[in-house]
C-alpha cells in the first residue's frame, strides 16, 4: 500500500441544507485515505490502509452505514478505485491473485552492476539510480503489477475484468447515451462527443 498517507481515523458528514450531522462507519484502527463521492453523491467510498492488507469501504451517504467491499487492492501507484457513472460500480486494481512470495535476492549477483555517472543537471531531481540491479527490476515488477477489477459497490463484491499487467494508472471512460435514446444506444456510433473521462 501507500507508504506516506495521511491519518484520517473518522468521517463526518454535514449537510448543507439543514447543517445535521451523521457519522460514517469505519474499521477498527482505521488509517482512511482516497475518500471521495459517486457521481451522485449517493455512496462514499474510501480506502483503509492495514499492516498487510487495503481495504475498498463502501457508505451510505445517507445512513452513514459502510461495509468492506474489496481487499487486496493494488495502491502501490496511488488511488487505486473509481467510479463508474452507474453510480454503483467501481473500477479497482488489485494484486494479481497468483502473486507469490516476494523475489528474493540472489547470493551472487548474476553479472556485474554498470553504473554511470554522465548524468546532466536539472531543476527536478530524477532519482535515475533507484533500481540499480536486476532484483530491482524483479521487485518493482513484483509490487507494481496490478490486476483490474470491478467492485460492485451495492452487493459489495469483486471480479477481474483484465489480466495482470503493470499498470501505471487507469481512466475510467465511458459512453454517454443522449437522455431520450437509451433504447437505442447500441445503433448510435461513438464520437468523441460521446466519451467522457
Amino acid at each position: 500500500g501507500p507508504q506516506r498517507t495521511r491519518l484520517i481515523y473518522a468521517i463526518m458528514l454535514e449537510k448543507i441544507s439543514d447543517g445535521s450531522e451523521s457519522t460514517v462507519t469505519v474499521p477498527s484502527n482505521a488509517n482512511i485515505s482516497w475518500v471521495k463521492f459517486s457521481d451522485d453523491g449517493s455512496k462514499l467510498s474510501f480506502i483503509n490502509t492495514k499492516g498487510d492488507d487495503t481495504e475498498l469501504w463502501i457508505a451510505n451517504v445517507t445512513t452513514g452505514k459502510a461495509k468492506m467491499a474489496a481487499d487486496h487492492l493494488n495502491a502501490t501507484t496511488g488511488d487505486p478505485c473509481d467510479w463508474l457513472h452507474d453510480n454503483a460500480t467501481l473500477v479497482c486494481k488489485f494484486v494479481p491473485l497468483s502473486r507469490g512470495l516476494a523475489p528474493s535476492a540472489p547470493p551472487v549477483p548474476s553479472g556485474p552492476n554498470v553504473q554511470e555517472s554522465d548524468g546532466k543537471t536539472a531543476q527536478v531531481a530524477t532519482y535515475e539510480d533507484m533500481i540499480k540491479t536486476a532484483h530491482d527490476e524483479e521487485l518493482f515488477a513484483y509490487y507494481f503489477t496490478s490486476q483490474l477489477g470491478v467492485v460492485d459497490g451495492v452487493v459489495a463484491g469483486s471480479q477481474p475484468a483484465a489480466s495482470r499487467d503493470l499498470q501505471r494508472s487507469h481512466t475510467v471512460a465511458e459512453r454517454r447515451v443522449p437522455p431520450g435514446h437509451e433504447n437505442q444506444a447500441a445503433d448510435l456510433a461513438p464520437s468523441p462527443d460521446e466519451w467522457i473521462r
